[in-house]
């Protein structure tokens, strides 16, 4: 019966002779030239689909204005979310 030893030793041969045979495997090579890749085609969206031409009532003005207001809204939000998260950590303190 072999010792703990002489049975260790056999497991950290094995462990190695298993860790070099894998290193030592040669993997085939691909080359990119040989796999052809297509580019991603979107499909043009039918004609009900379609945004209409832009309104002549819609200036840039009113862009500007509806990113001040939900840059305002963000604010706020934020405000709220740092208020409740302050309150919870004094309650759990």
């Amino acid at each position: 019966m072999p010792t703990k030893k002489l049975l260790l030793r056999l497991l950290m041969l094995n462990g190695l002779i298993w860790l070099l045979q894998g290193c030592g495997t040669k993997y085939p090579e691909y080359s990119v030239r040989s796999a052809t890749v297509s580019s991603a085609e979107m499909p043009q969206l039918p004609n009900s689909a379609r945004q209409g031409p832009r309104s002549p009532n819609c200036t840039p003005s009113c862009s500007a204005n509806l990113t001040a207001r939900r840059e305002s809204m963000r604010q706020r939000l934020t405000e709220v979310l740092q208020k409740a998260r302050h309150v919870n950590e004094s309650t759990t303190q």
